[in-house]
């Protein structure tokens, strides 16, 4: 758009830009000077002329000569513009420590500076008392303080991430349009698992179950206990990808077909080869020599598989990133390196990383997902959430859990078999059973509607 002006105004030359800026160009110039501004008259003063004349007078004038209108000066506000979508799930840094995995990297090398020590990785609360308590103690650390706080962190953290989605899946699957019946399956027969593993334990001469389902059921709970580790890991593998991928659909990151099969083979491979490692099903290690010659293939092939893939993955997005342009979120790229160090780098230092993991890597990377679902729910209905209402429903959310831990996996430990008739072994069958309920109840409850 150009602006032609009177012959004395020879010194200004010819502008473009938007019509704003021409706007304001026009704004500062004398008006008897103005002869044509894109073709629209305007009208020149005459005589002597005031402020309010030379204001009108730059006015445009729109129609005929008959009838004429000031158009309209004023400019519309521009549409507020929504604020740009956050590429974490949190925050910028607690992703990066609590979901990414660097917070079990610092807490990891921390211990075994204090303890300087191999730990054996725990399972349960009383082993993790166990392997603690039998660290050297160094420089003043004091093994039974780190065992308290360990337990305490298992109980706000580790086991409580569970019941984040088996809560959820009691409530708000209620509200679903599809009811994942297949999904569903697996909870009726855990129900009846629970009732019968109940029921044996309070009911001494199984005078009130079927011989047999009770042998049916054992050879079942028998089978999930001894691969309880591998599916653990499956799970962890799992759930580190979902998340890695939630920071790949916030930045607009795509997949095809082919990236995410090999993506899913990678993961498995990686399972193999932690399966074959630090989670080998319980009972593994003590078998015969075949049983060992056997577990030792499996192992070299999982590993070798795993490598492969591995680094076929790296070599592949990075090309993609080089010439493509198209870099993975960082997110997704402090995931998957730090999920294949941990697996297949053959360090005994690892394992005090291990010990970690569990809790500041996939709990809380649970928990992440838990409030930002949350947080996204109440938007839906409006709710503004302020720095204080932001604490309030989080403890809101918080406080359930917490309290289903206890009760469910907890209480049976602190009131002992002589007064309930409850022992350590059910609670030890509780929390597997708790475990798979939430193992199958991730595969519904975060899923849109």
């Amino acid at each position: 758009m150009s602006i032609r002006l009177a012959s004395d105004l020879s010194h200004v030359k010819r502008f473009k830009g938007p019509l704003a800026d021409e706007l304001r160009v026009l704004s500062r110039s004398e008006p008897s000077q103005l002869k044509e501004y894109a073709g629209i008259p305007f009208a020149e003063p005459t005589g002597t002329s005031t402020a309010a004349d030379e204001s009108a007078a730059v006015t445009p004038l729109i129609g005929s000569s008959d009838q004429v209108v000031p158009a309209e000066t004023d400019l519309q506000p521009p549409a507020e513009i929504p604020a740009p979508r956050s590429r974490w799930i949190v925050s910028e840094w607690f992703d990066l420590l609590f979901v990414c995995g660097f917070a079990p990297w610092i807490l990891g090398l921390a211990a075994s500076l204090v303890f300087g020590a191999t730990p054996v990785p725990p399972v349960v609360p009383s082993e993790i008392v166990q392997a603690t308590s039998a660290l050297p103690v160094e420089s003043g650390a004091t093994p039974q303080a780190f065992s308290l706080a360990f337990v305490v962190a298992s109980l706000v953290l580790g086991e409580s991430h569970q019941f984040t989605s088996i809560i959820r899946y009691f409530t708000a699957i209620r509200n679903r349009k599809k009811s994942y019946f297949v999904a569903r399956l697996p909870f009726w027969f855990l129900y009846a698992a629970v009732i019968t593993d109940l029921a044996v334990h309070f009911d001494r001469d199984l005078t009130l179950i079927a011989p047999v389902w009770l042998s049916a059921l054992s050879a079942v709970f028998s089978l999930g206990f001894t691969f309880f580790p591998v599916v653990l890991m499956q799970h962890v593998c799992a759930q580190a990808k979902a998340i890695s991928m939630i920071y790949c659909g916030k930045a607009g990151y795509k997949f095809g077909f082919g990236e995410r099969l090999g993506l899913s083979i990678t993961t498995w491979f990686l399972v193999l080869a932690g399966a074959c490692t630090i989670a080998a099903p319980f009972g593994a290690t003590s078998g015969g020599a075949e049983l060992l010659t056997l577990l030792g293939y499996i192992r070299t092939a999982s590993i070798g598989g795993a490598l492969t893939f591995v680094w076929a993955t790296a070599l592949y997005y990075l090309h993609r990133g080089f010439i493509r342009k198209e870099w993975l979120p960082v997110g997704t790229a402090a995931i998957w390196c730090n999920l294949a160090i941990w697996l297949l780098l053959p360090l005994k230092e690892l394992l005090f990383v291990w010990l970690f993991v569990p809790l500041f890597f996939h709990a809380t990377q649970h928990w992440s997902v838990a409030w930002s679902v949350k947080r996204a729910e109440l938007a839906v209905d409006g709710v503004s959430l302020s720095k204080g209402r932001n604490v309030w429903e989080f403890f809101r959310m918080a406080i359930p859990i917490q309290t289903a831990t206890v009760l469910v996996l907890f209480l049976p430990l602190l009131v002992g078999e002589g007064t309930t008739g409850l022992s350590q072994t059910l609670s030890v069958e509780l929390s597997i059973f708790v475990f798979y309920i939430h193992y199958f109840a991730d595969r519904v409850v975060w899923r849109p509607q």
